[in-house]
């Protein structure tokens, strides 16, 4: 059969995993080269050291799917961060690096460990007058062991409630183990409020870093709204994480379409076919790219409705009065060359099933006026483009 023909094709899930962790490499490079641009304002000398580390890293070879690849660009961010501690050496500078994770410029948040509200509570505890058949020593030890279960992440305003009811318990009197257990209750409290703040952060940072490498319409917005939720209580709001799923699918559709764009026009120039440089922009922009073949006045047209994850694949040519028989020919010859391509794309991770295809010569040639004028020629055996290696197909 050589008429026009439809695939539907899928895109192998690591492949597309491959190329979000690609993006978001590049993603990291580019943040590094903002943080070394940011580094030279306030101190030039030792900026331009960490810099000429990062630059190592936009020096490297375009960043392809290849663990290696990957592999290069992490030891790179990695050397160039321990330059940026090994030069850096005043605090407010190396404050600055401890916000660096990952080669990622993040929110910097350091943990006040700091007991202030217990320190200032045994300070000031009666310990001279014993109370409820307990020694003074008994009532600070029993209050600085509840105390000490308060998580370090408690915020001031909660420090400041528990400081307030460790010094009552330590201030003794007949009421003390009453007070002892509101202010054991309060600790648990805190302590759940922290697990809660705890748990919806990682929430958040787990949604954050499932659209770090997607690229649509929406996503900035999505990461504001997550950023303001982080201080809410509860878990998030199932609306929210809905509209990151579905963002995120949506990334993951976009990354297959770009892939098969790419695969194709890797595939068709291995068979010989003249693949322009805009073939893949123009295939997302317009849903359809043209194709050169040997004989002038012919192309392979390439469509993918949008929607659907289905390529088309047709002979369409100019004007001009030739034969039928020249037409049946060129889509004969044209023909031979799709099982290849079928093989090819699978070799480059991207299944490409036939779903219909028409005898030559059951519908007409597709003739498009604006393609050049077809001359009555013979139809030659189209040869295929040397094959190239697969390492000199990533160069």
């Amino acid at each position: 059969m050589s008429g026009p023909k439809s695939y539907s094709y899928r895109v192998d899930p690591a492949v597309i995993a491959a190329q979000q962790e690609a993006a978001r490499l590049r993603e990291v490079s580019r943040q590094l080269t903002i943080a070394a641009e940011a580094l030279a304002a306030r101190h030039a000398a030792a900026a331009e050291r960490w810099g000429s580390g990062v630059s190592r890293i936009s020096a490297l070879p375009v960043i392809v799917d290849a663990e290696a690849s990957h592999i290069a660009v992490r030891a790179a961010i990695r050397e160039a961060e321990a330059t940026l501690d090994h030069e850096i050496e005043e605090a407010s500078f190396q404050r600055f690096a401890s916000t660096i994770t990952a080669g990622v410029v993040v929110e910097e948040r350091r943990d006040e460990a700091e007991r202030a509200a217990l320190e200032r509570a045994l300070g000031r505890a009666r310990t001279e007058v014993p109370t409820a058949g307990r020694s003074a020593d008994d009532i600070v030890e029993t209050v600085a062991r509840i105390v000490a279960r308060l998580a370090p992440t408690a915020t001031e305003t909660e420090r400041a409630h528990i400081d307030t009811l460790a010094v009552s318990a330590l201030e003794g009197g007949a009421a003390v183990e009453g007070r002892i257990d509101v202010l054991r209750s309060a600790v648990a409290e805190v302590t759940a409020a922290v697990r809660e703040r705890a748990a919806r952060g990682a929430a958040v940072d787990a949604a954050l870093e499932a659209l770090a490498s997607v690229d649509v319409d929406g996503v900035s917005t999505a990461r504001r709204d997550l950023r303001l939720a982080r201080d809410g209580a509860g878990p998030l709001p199932a609306p929210l994480l809905r509209r990151v799923e579905a963002l995120v699918a949506e990334g993951r559709e976009e990354t297959a379409r770009a892939y098969l764009a790419a695969s194709l026009a890797t595939a068709l120039t291995d068979l010989g076919y003249g693949v322009e440089a805009s073939f893949a922009t123009h295939l997302e922009s317009t849903g359809y790219a043209d194709v050169r073949t040997p004989w002038d006045g012919y192309v392979i047209r390439v469509r993918r409705p949008a929607g659907a994850q289905t390529v088309r694949v047709n002979v369409v040519r100019g004007p001009g009065a030739v034969a039928t028989a020249q037409d049946i020919a060129v889509e004969a010859t044209v023909c031979e060359s799709y099982e290849q391509l079928t093989d090819d794309l699978a070799g480059l991770g991207v299944a490409f099933d036939r779903t219909s295809a028409l005898d030559p010569g059951a519908v007409p040639v597709q003739v498009d006026q604006a393609l050049p004028e077809v001359k009555t020629a013979p139809v030659v055996r189209h040869r295929r483009a040397e094959r190239r290696a697969p390492r000199e197909r990533e160069r």
